[in-house]
């Protein structure tokens, strides 16, 4: 009985990999360069099929292999010469398997993903959002601590299902989970630790099309009467401009043009901003009225560090403390990113009932995201209430003055 063909790592100027057989009454061998050990396996490994030795023992194959066989050549019947040989076939797949599955665990695979999001320059929230702060308390994360010992390869879409259900307590929340997690395995197929991904084979939970979560006319001014002078130009911004919170952050006092009556809205969008797209919104009466008194020439319109070295730079941090204040003092509850924009976005519609317009001011891609979100979300009469909301007025609707709050913080 024929031996195994053998791989042997060998001592040679030129070569460090040995393949030997025996062809009849004649040894064989064939040698491989350095950094060629894949390479040699497939190619031991397919010269012992040649030889009979996987499957095919004393002359005879299987049905399997036999119709195997059968569907090759009805695959090459009309290909053009050269024809590719099954030998052919079979080495480059045994070649590819041997390539391409580098044995990885959940928990590596993680790390790589993330540190690949952190190297194309993701922003800190999507990352925070992966692996938390320490790697370990973002979904990947999450993921991670109960899977994390486990080889990347054998885990199988129903594993995942099961532990998102478990895991994650609203659609939103499993949605947002799975597209995480389709990340993370398609990266494993893309930097050959994977052969296939698992989560394809599993069904996205339908997105969430509720109606944004918006202010009334009353919370918004005890939202404004309670807002800290620091914090009141950002959140002016968003409530009567519709600039997202991020937007909003971007904003500098420069790009708002008070003589041509518009602002500079900037959206990134991409691993490190590589996608930006820009839109000038109107600076309509009652933003104009709120912002006049803190205006600038230039400098973060956010909240600045006022020390280190980010001194004079955009702190979503004093923003965020600033502004929880308010909303803890206006008593308002529920609560997301862009609550203010989705205000604006509502009483613009009621105002001025033109989808298209209202599109462009806000930056969407389709009418179709603005009229699901923002038609019929509010009437006509709190409409106008709400854009009648000027700093001393005089009227009822009058807030704390923003000159005041100047004044104050000065």
């Amino acid at each position: 009985m024929q031996k195994s063909p053998s791989l042997k790592k060998v001592s040679h100027p030129r070569y460090e990999w040995r393949v030997r057989w025996r062809e009849g009454d004649r040894d064989c061998q064939k040698y491989f360069a350095a950094g060629q050990k894949l390479v040699a396996k497939a190619f031991a490994q397919s010269k012992g099929i040649e030889m009979g030795n996987h499957g095919a023992k004393h002359g005879t194959i299987s049905d399997a292999e036999r119709a195997a066989i059968i569907a090759f050549r009805e695959a090459v019947a009309g290909m053009a010469e050269p024809k590719p040989t099954l030998q052919d076939c079979v080495s480059a797949f045994l070649f590819g398997i041997a390539n391409r599955l580098t044995p990885v665990t959940v928990a590596n695979l993680v790390e790589k993903r993330i540190a690949a999001a952190e190297a194309k320059g993701v922003h800190l929230r999507t990352l925070r959002d992966l692996g938390g702060a320490d790697g370990t308390k973002g979904r990947l994360g999450a993921f991670a601590l109960v899977f994390g010992k486990r080889q990347a390869a054998q885990v199988t879409a129903e594993e995942i299902e099961q532990w998102v259900a478990g895991h994650c307590s609203t659609d939103a929340n499993r949605r947002e989970m799975m597209v995480r997690l389709n990340g993370l395995f398609a990266y494993g197929v893309k930097r050959g630790f994977l052969r296939e991904n698992p989560v394809r084979r599993l069904e996205l939970p339908r997105p969430n099309a509720a109606r944004a979560h918006i202010l009334t006319v009353k919370q918004v001014r005890a939202l404004l009467a309670h807002c800290p002078s620091e914090v009141l130009p950002a959140v002016v911004v968003q409530l009567f401009g519709g600039l997202r919170r991020a937007e909003a952050e971007r904003l500098d006092w420069h790009d708002i043009d008070f003589d041509s009556g518009t602002l500079k809205a900037t959206q990134h969008k991409g691993a490190g901003g590589r996608r930006e797209r820009s839109r000038f919104v109107p600076i309509l009466p009652v933003l104009r009225a709120w912002l006049e008194p803190f205006r600038k020439l230039s400098g973060p319109v956010f909240p600045v560090t006022g020390k280190g070295v980010r001194m004079g730079c955009a702190s979503p941090q004093l923003y965020r403390k600033g502004f929880a204040k308010a909303r803890e003092a206006a008593k308002i509850e529920g609560w997301d990113e862009n609550t203010l924009r989705h205000t604006f976005g509502s009483y613009r519609v009621a105002s001025i009932n033109d989808l298209e317009r209202v599109r462009v001011e806000m930056g969407h891609s389709s009418s179709r995201t603005t009229s699901e979100h923002y038609v019929n979300a509010v009437r006509a009469a709190e409409a106008a209430a709400f854009w009648g909301i000027f700093p001393d007025s005089g009227k009822p609707q009058t807030v704390r003055s923003a000159a005041r709050v100047r004044a104050k913080s000065a």
